[in-house]
């Protein structure tokens, strides 16, 4: 994730005081982007769910584009990279993965594709990461966890929006 859309997040969070953080927001927005509903839709449910007023869709709607056209062109990336230890790390991820599941949520009964339902399976267990599984003691086994964890979500964001735009 660019600089840019960091700021982007922390200021939609703030100018509008939204009880969430960057990676909540971001994983949200992820997946209202791949969800594909209409503009009334995702405004309601950013609405509902954000508990943001109605002043911030304009906002909300750059940072979605800008989030479509990052995923569109391959460089779609978690806000994680300026965290600097693994608890803050993984607790991202896990908040990511959690509201991600919870905007995509809609189509879970209705996907037919094998490999876009464990997808969500996997996503549902990271969104567990600090309630089910026990840190292991050497610091580099961690780290290299969270970064195949981080690649799996930024190919499975690719997979599911290239698969929903054949």
């Amino acid at each position: 994730m660019n600089v840019s859309m960091n700021k982007q997040l922390t200021d939609l969070i703030e100018d509008y005081d939204s009880p969430f953080t960057s990676s909540e927001v971001h994983g949200f927005f992820t997946g209202l982007i791949l969800l594909k509903k209409d503009n009334a839709y995702v405004d309601e449910k950013i609405l509902s769910f954000l508990d943001i007023s109605s002043n911030s869709l304009p906002a909300c709607h750059i940072l979605m584009d800008q989030l479509k056209e990052d995923i569109k062109l391959n460089r779609y990336k978690l806000p994680i990279e300026d965290m600097k230890n693994f608890s803050e790390r993984s607790s991202s991820i896990a908040e990511w993965s959690y509201y991600f599941m919870i905007a995509f949520q809609e189509t879970k009964d209705a996907v037919t594709d094998p490999r876009i339902m464990e997808i969500l399976e996997v996503f549902d267990e990271i969104s567990q990461l600090n309630q089910k599984y026990v840190i292991d003691v050497d610091e580099e086994v961690n780290i290299n966890s969270l970064y195949e964890i981080h690649n799996f979500i930024d190919k499975s964001v690719q997979y599911i929006f290239n698969k929903s735009n054949d």
